[in-house]
C-alpha cells in the first residue's frame, strides 16, 4: 500500500480513549491531527487522500514491551527480522531486554554499541533496557541518563555468564539510582528456595522443578522493596496466579507496582504440553489450566496492567526437538508476530473488548515506560495504528512467521484475528498484501525526560470537556478560550508554557472574573455555587489555614475585609505549603500596595495557582 503523509483513515471501529466510535483519523507530519466522528467528519471538508478501512478495527499500534532482539553478537534474531514481524503483528513499538545479545546492555557503552547495531535496520521504533548485575550500580545513572526505559534485572540464574542474578543488596543500589526519575525496575520474578530437581523428557517434572514458590518469594521481596523505596517496580512474565492476591494487596496500598503477563500463559496451559514437546519450555513454566483462567480474569480486571509477549527465539537445534530433553533445551517462546490475534482469540472467549486489549497492549505500557505519545489513538500523538479483522481465522503456519527462526507453540494452531495493515507515524510499514516488510523507518527510541500526562488528558476531551476541565483550573473565560485555541500541546511544559501565554492578553476584567471564583482566605465554603467544581481543590490548596487557631483565622478575616474594601477584589495568594501565620503577614505587608501593583500581584499569584491546579489533574 502505497500510503503517505498527509492522510486520513476511516473506519466504522477506531478504538478511541473513550471507547469505539466511527471516526475519521487525520495524520499530518506523522501525528494526529484530529479524530472526527463520522458525522461531523461528512459535514467537514478533508482535504487529503482518505483510506476507507470500512468495518475492520483501527487500534492504537501494540507497544510490546517484551522482547529479546539478541543483537548484535547472535544469530538468535536480530533487529531487520524482529521488527519485521513486529510490523507484521501490529506492533508499533518494541523495548529490547538486555541480555542475550553480546554484549549484554549493563553499560552506557554498551547501550551505545546495541543502537550503533540498530541503526537503519528496524521496521518499527525500538527502545532499549538497561541490565541490573552485580558490580555495575555505578552504571545505572549513566544508563538512565542515556534514556533506558527501565532496567532489568534476574533473581534467578539467567542462563548466561554474562548476566548473573541480582540479589537484594543490588535491587537496594538499583532502587536508589532509579528513585525520582520515574523509570522503573523490571524483575524476572523468580528466587531458588529448594535444590534443582532433575527432569528430561517429563514436562510435569520440568514445570516442577520451578514451582510457584519461587515466583512467590520474587513477588514479596520486590513489594517489600517498592513499599520502602516507594519507586515503580514493574514484574514480568507473571506465571503463577497465587501471586495475585499479593499484587492486589499491594495495589491497595497504593504502591507503584505493576505486572505484566504473557500471551502463552493466557492461552496455553499445562494440559496442551504433551512429554518432550520442548517448544513451550519457557520460564517460570506455563502452569494449569485454573491457573491460566484465573491470569485471564486479572488481565480482564486490570489487576495484570500489560501483556508483552517474552518473544525469546534461539536456532532450532537449542531447543533440543530430537531429543525432547527439558533439562536441555533453551527456554524460551517465539510469537512475537501472534500477540494480537492469540489475545483476541482469548478475548472473544471472555467477551474482552477492542478497547480493553488497546489498554493492556498499548496504552498501559505507554502509561508504564514513559512512552508519552504513543499508545493512544488522540489528537498529538504518534499515528501509530493496526488495521485488523476481528472475525478472520486463520491457522498459524511457520513459514509465514516473519521471526528468523520459526521454532513457535504457535505452528498449527487455529486463531481469530488477522492484522492486515499496520502504520508507524502515519507511513504504512505492512500490508497483508505485500509479501514483504515495505519499509525501515523504525526510530531508535529514549525515555523523555519531559512528561506528557497533562498534555495527553487535555488532548484527549473534546472542546466542552475541555472547557469545564481548565475552568477548574482558572475561571477567566477569555483565559480558557485562548487555551481552548491550542491544538493540542506536546508535552506538559507546553501545557504550562501555553497557560502563561494564554494569560497574557487578560484584561483587568478578565482578572477579576478568575478571582471571583476562589474562595477568601480561610473561608473555602464562600465559595459561589456556581463555581462548586473548585472547592475540592481550593480546600487542599489551603490546607495551612485547617489547624490555625481562632485568632489568626479572626485576623486573617478582618484583613480580608480591609483588603477588599481597598482594591475590590479579594486577597489572591498561592496558599499551597504556606500556614496561615504566612498568609497573614503577606496579608498584611501587600495591604500598603496601591490598587495596580497589587493587581499584578494578583494576578501572579492566579497564574502560580492555574500552574499548580493543572498539575492536580494527573494527580
Amino acid at each position: 500500500m502505497d500510503v503517505q503523509n498527509p492522510i486520513a483513515i476511516k473506519s466504522s471501529r477506531v478504538v478511541t480513549p473513550e471507547g469505539e466510535i466511527s471516526a475519521v483519523v487525520l495524520i499530518e507530519n506523522g501525528q494526529i491531527r484530529q479524530v472526527l466522528a463520522s458525522e461531523l467528519a461528512a459535514e467537514t471538508t478533508i482535504d487529503v487522500p482518505v483510506v476507507d478501512f470500512g468495518d475492520l478495527i483501527v487500534s492504537p499500534g501494540l507497544i510490546d514491551s517484551h522482547v529479546h532482539i539478541n543483537d548484535p553478537g547472535t544469530d538468535w534474531e536480530g533487529f531487520e527480522t524482529a521488527t519485521a514481524a513486529a510490523a507484521a503483528g501490529g506492533i508499533t513499538t518494541l523495548i529490547d531486554m538486555p541480555l542475550n545479545s553480546l554484549p549484554v546492555t549493563t553499560t552506557a557503552d554498551f547501550l551505545d554499541a546495541k543502537r550503533d547495531a540498530a541503526k537503519g535496520r528496524c521496521h518499527v521504533d525500538v527502545g532499549f533496557y538497561g541490565g541490573l548485575i552485580p558490580g555495575n550500580a555505578d552504571q545505572l545513572p549513566l544508563l538512565i541518563e542515556s534514556g533506558v526505559f527501565g532496567i532489568k534485572a534476574f533473581l534467578c540464574d539467567s542462563g548466561l555468564d554474562e548476566f548473573p542474578a541480582a540479589g537484594e543488596t543490588e535491587l537496594r543500589a538499583a532502587l536508589v539510582a532509579l528513585k525520582s526519575t520515574g523509570v522503573p525496575l523490571l524483575a524476572h520474578a523468580e528466587i531458588a528456595t529448594t535444590s534443582p530437581q532433575n527432569f528430561d523428557r517429563r514436562y510435569a517434572d520440568y514445570a516442577q522443578s520451578r514451582p510457584p514458590e519461587f515466583e512467590l518469594a520474587a513477588i514479596r521481596l520486590l513489594i517489600d522493596l517498592c513499599r520502602e523505596f516507594q519507586t515503580p517496580v514493574h514484574i514480568v512474565h507473571l506465571a503463577t496466579a497465587l501471586g495475585l492476591p499479593l499484587v492486589a494487596a499491594a495495589k491497595e496500598q497504593g504502591l507503584p507496582l505493576t505486572v505484566e503477563t504473557c500471551p502463552h500463559y493466557l492461552f496455553f496451559s499445562a494440559d496442551d504440553i504433551v512429554d518432550g514437546d520442548t517448544r513451550y519450555k519457557c520460564a517460570p513454566p506455563i502452569r494449569s489450566l485454573a491457573n491460566r483462567d484465573a491470569l485471564r480474569e486479572a488481565v480482564a480486571s486490570g489487576l495484570i496492567d500489560t501483556v508483552g509477549s517474552d518473544h525469546s527465539p534461539c536456532p532450532p537445534e537449542l531447543k533440543r526437538l530430537d531429543e525432547g530433553d527439558f533439562s536441555q533445551a533453551w527456554g524460551g517462546i517465539a510469537g512475537l508476530q501472534l500477540t494480537l490475534p492469540v489475545i483476541w482469540s482469548v478475548g472473544r472467549e471472555n467477551r474482552w473488548t477492542p478497547s480493553m486489549l488497546a489498554n493492556r497492549l498499548s496504552s498501559k505500557p505507554a502509561e508504564v515506560f514513559g512512552l508519552s505519545n504513543k499508545g493512544q489513538i488522540a489528537v498529538g500523538f504518534d499515528a501509530d495504528l493496526v488495521v485488523w479483522d476481528p472475525n478472520q481465522r486463520f491457522t498459524v503456519e511457520a513459514k509465514s512467521l516473519r521471526h528468523r527462526h520459526k521454532v513457535s507453540p504457535y505452528d498449527g494452531v487455529s486463531l481469530t484475528g488477522a492484522v492486515r495493515c499496520t502504520f508507524l507515524r502515519g507511513q504504512c510499514v505492512f500490508d497483508s498484501q505485500v509479501e514483504e516488510a515495505e519499509t525501515q523507518c523504525g526510530q531508535l527510541l529514549q525515555r523523555s525526560a519531559k512528561p506528557r500526562r497533562i498534555a495527553q488528558k487535555l488532548n484527549s476531551l473534546d472542546d466542552a470537556a475541555k472547557f469545564s476541565v481548565l475552568e477548574t483550573c482558572c475561571a477567566s473565560k477569555a483565559w480558557i478560550k485562548n487555551m481552548l485555541a491550542c491544538e493540542g500541546f506536546r508535552d506538559d511544559e507546553d501545557v504550562f508554557a501555553q497557560a502563561r501565554s494564554a494569560a497574557e492578553s487578560l484584561t483587568e476584567g478578565d482578572w477579576l472574573e478568575a478571582f471571583v471564583a476562589h474562595p477568601r482566605i480561610g473561608n473555602v465554603d464562600s465559595l459561589r455555587k456556581k463555581y462548586a467544581n473548585t472547592k475540592q481543590v481550593a480546600s487542599g490548596e489551603q490546607a495551612g489555614v485547617s489547624g490555625a487557631d481562632d485568632a489568626t483565622l479572626n485576623r486573617l478575616a478582618e484583613g480580608n475585609d480591609e483588603y477588599f474594601e481597598k482594591f475590590g477584589f479579594i486577597f489572591i495568594v498561592c496558599a499551597t505549603g504556606k500556614s496561615a501565620a504566612q498568609m497573614l503577614e503577606l496579608l498584611q505587608q501587600r495591604l500598603g500596595n496601591d490598587r495596580q501593583t497589587e493587581l499584578r500581584i494578583a494576578a501572579e499569584e492566579q497564574l502560580k495557582i492555574t500552574i499548580i491546579r493543572l498539575k492536580k489533574l494527573v494527580a
